[in-house]
């Protein structure tokens, strides 16, 4: 890692923009990549935020130059995306509730 941290988003919904929000303000982490299913949520992020984009969680997670990802999908996902986030050699960040 060097002193800018490259992230890449899982979800590009509401929390993620939030996330991305911070980012852009923060000088020490840049946007590399988001990842959404859905392709228009996907390029509407990508207008406002930039970054390459993936509709496939393996295809961000292969990107050599995702150092970290913020897990910004529904709660049910969750469990999986760190997962296999965790297997590709990525720092998480995730928030998950407990009820």
């Amino acid at each position: 890692m060097g002193n800018i941290l490259s992230v890449g988003i899982i979800g590009a919904g509401g929390i993620a923009h939030a996330h991305m929000n911070a980012i852009e303000q923060n000088d020490n982490i840049k946007l590399a990549a988001i990842m959404d299913i859905d392709t228009k949520r996907l390029e509407e992020a990508q207008k406002r935020f930039g970054g390459r984009i993936y509709t496939k969680l393996e295809d961000i997670l292969k990107d050599p130059e995702v150092e970290a990802v913020h897990v910004c999908t529904p709660h049910n996902v969750h469990g999986e995306h760190v997962v296999a986030s965790a297997r590709a050699g990525k720092h998480v960040l995730v928030k998950s509730r407990w009820h």
